[in-house]
């Protein structure tokens, strides 16, 4: 006897009691947002015989008991869940409801699958350059070739969140190119795979991407948690496209070339189009609400009394490693324990402007772009002390550059004065333009420089 599963296309709010079959084709953890170290919950995207695809989420409470009894690209009869409206902008299936696990939920392995699995949907890269209609909401699939990268660069979101930024180029089989941008654990999927000069194709699968166009430029990116790079050379998929590959030769070139990172000028673009209004740094000061302005800037000091000027980071992703027994490390974000680490900078800066001054906190891509040489690179060759800056950090003083700033609640409220750098911009054109012109060196005499502790502090 044939048995019959519901169709997740069917499934409504009014019922619990669902019987499907169906393949896992994406799992993965979804983070608390005040905590990215705890896990919230662990979120599937589920395929029925007909293609159909449901969104499912395993709450905190259950993790423990489903974790490790759930595999991606694999197939399961599953039952009885409280269904739930997902409420999310971003389109990844055609159902609106979601799937959530409880305690009567059942699940059973199948086997011997009864239909293929088909987890990907595929779009190509001229039909994303082509359309005349961007809809940013919808995530898909691509398989390409990586044939540039840029280093990759911490960054802070707008909700304060640290994560990686790595942009690539991608080609397809007829050469078409496109630009795609990893963001957080994508960037660590990939980018041990390129940490050396490669000679052969680099194929990926893109799971869950969505496009971007911006000033006429379109690109694909990943899309939070939900997204994927498979690198597997076993799944079908990639074998296909290297079968279909003219040249897929191991040579003496290099495949992957190394891009021009745009990290110091990123906010180029919008302050050439004349769309920022520069604020003063008293008016920073006086802001009532959260928001993201830009200022114009002269570097007066770095402040090292507090928390120095670097720290001993995961070598997979920004996060301060603690050191454990027998001279090992330990990564919370990852779970886990190394004997290695990199240096990675964590600067406070003072700018002025001839209104007020502002503390400023930068990270490591954002100080190794600004004084030309990385932390651990300094800290090799430097034999000074190291809980005084070294003296290449002084090229930063007296620069004069354009910075936003994200402006949080505990800014607004006096609880943090230190203000994260969201974006800065170099272009000696465009610092002229904006500049304050009555702004003059002479009003550096309002305040009191004074050396203190290997560090230009400024006493108010």
């Amino acid at each position: 006897m044939v048995e019959r599963f519901h169709l997740v296309t069917n499934v409504h709010q009014r019922n619990m009691h669902w019987d499907i079959q169906v393949y896992v084709i994406r799992k993965y953890d979804v983070p608390s947002s005040e905590d990215q170290a705890i896990i919230k919950s662990v979120d599937m995207m589920l395929q029925d015989r007909q293609g159909g695809r449901i969104h499912a989420s395993i709450p905190k409470r259950l993790i423990s008991t489903w974790l490790d009894r759930i595999k991606e690209f694999t197939m399961y009869n599953m039952r009885e869940f409280v269904v739930v409206d997902k409420r999310t902008r971003v389109r990844a299936t055609e159902v609106k409801w979601s799937l959530l696990f409880c305690i009567r939920t059942e699940v059973q392995e199948v086997e011997v699958p009864t239909f293929p699995l088909e987890a990907f949907r595929f779009r190509t890269i001229p039909e994303l350059t082509a359309s005349a209609v961007v809809s940013e909401n919808e995530l898909f699939d691509l398989v390409a070739e990586v044939v540039g990268k840029e280093d990759p660069r911490e960054l802070v979101t707008s909700l304060g969140k640290e994560t990686k930024r790595m942009a690539t180029n991608i080609q397809d089989l007829e050469k078409n190119t496109i630009r795609c941008t990893l963001f957080g654990t994508c960037v660590d999927d990939l980018t041990p795979l390129m940490a050396q000069e490669r000679t052969e194709p680099l194929i990926v699968v893109l799971q869950y991407f969505r496009i971007n166009r911006w000033d006429g430029k379109t690109s694909v990116q990943s899309h939070f948690d939900i997204s994927k790079v498979c690198c597997d050379l076993s799944l079908k998929e990639i074998q296909d496209f290297l079968n279909s590959m003219v040249d897929t030769r191991t040579t003496s070139s290099v495949r992957i070339t190394q891009m021009q990172s745009q990290s110091s000028g990123q906010g180029i673009e919008e302050l050439r189009r004349g769309q920022v209004e520069i604020k003063t740094i008293e008016e920073v000061w006086s802001l009532k609400e959260e928001s993201f302005p830009w200022i114009a800037g002269t570097v007066a000091s770095i402040n090292t009394r507090k928390n120095g000027w670097y720290y001993k980071a995961c070598e997979s992703c920004p996060k301060k490693v603690d050191r454990k027994e027998n001279n090992m490390w330990e990564c919370t974000r990852y779970n886990k324990i190394t004997s290695t680490f990199l240096y990675r900078y964590k600067i406070e800066i003072v700018v002025y402007d001839d209104t007020a001054t502002l503390t400023l906190l930068l990270w490591d891509n954002e100080v190794a772009d600004l004084v030309g040489v990385k932390a651990q690179t300094l800290l090799d060759s430097w034999e000074g002390n190291k809980d005084c800056y070294p003296d290449v950090l002084e090229n930063l003083f007296e620069k004069r550059l354009l910075w936003k700033v994200s402006v949080k609640e505990k800014n607004l409220s006096g609880e943090d004065t230190v203000f994260r750098v969201m974006k800065i911009c170099d272009d000696e054109d465009l610092v002229d333009r904006y500049y304050p012109k009555d702004e003059t060196v002479d009003n550096k005499s309002d305040y009191n420089l004074a050396e203190t502790g290997g560090s230009n502090e400024v006493d108010f």
